[in-house]
């Protein structure tokens, strides 16, 4: 079976994150895992969610019906850039600012995606550090949850295919 229009949008994002940024020495480790549970060995690392952000909790998905069996579909998903700060203490968002940067600087400049999506917006960041690092300031692990909405085209009866 084929793949939804929202799967491969999904697996679009992981191949444009997976694209070196000019000036960017190193590309993060990209995937689609939703663990939060990651070695530090493997850090700085980005991840592709279906997520909605917390005032937004029960939106994942919506649809739009235009006419016959043609819908519009909008889905959030999240860019989860996890990452160590060089330094016990420093700020979180100052830290993970330019992984923040780098996932709006690979997904925005289409916003269709290639054609798979007939918009796609920022919706926001929230700085999150993992549960227990704030009693010990010299685990320097920090979170940064980006989220994305995509809105796009399929047939009701078929989430695989784009309207003719």
């Amino acid at each position: 079976m084929a793949d939804s229009i929202r799967e491969r949008v999904l697996q679009a994002v992981v191949a444009l994150l997976g694209v070196a940024q000019p000036g960017e020495a190193a590309v993060p480790t990209i995937g689609r895992s939703p663990s939060a549970a990651t070695e530090a060995t493997r850090l700085p690392r980005q991840d592709v969610l279906l997520a909605a952000p917390p005032e937004r909790l029960g939106e994942v998905v919506n649809n739009d019906w235009v006419s016959g069996d043609q819908v519009e579909r909008t889905f959030t998903f999240a860019v989860v850039s996890r990452f160590t700060s060089p330094a016990a203490g420093d700020p979180i968002d100052q830290v993970g600012d330019p992984y923040v940067t780098r996932a709006v600087v690979a997904l925005m400049p289409d916003y269709t995606l290639g054609g798979l999506t007939l918009d796609l917006r920022e919706l926001g960041t929230e700085w999150v550090r993992p549960e227990g690092t704030e009693l010990r300031p010299s685990l320097r692990h920090g979170e940064a949850w980006t989220y994305f909405e995509a809105k796009y085209e399929t047939k009701r009866t078929d989430p695989t295919a784009a309207p003719s």
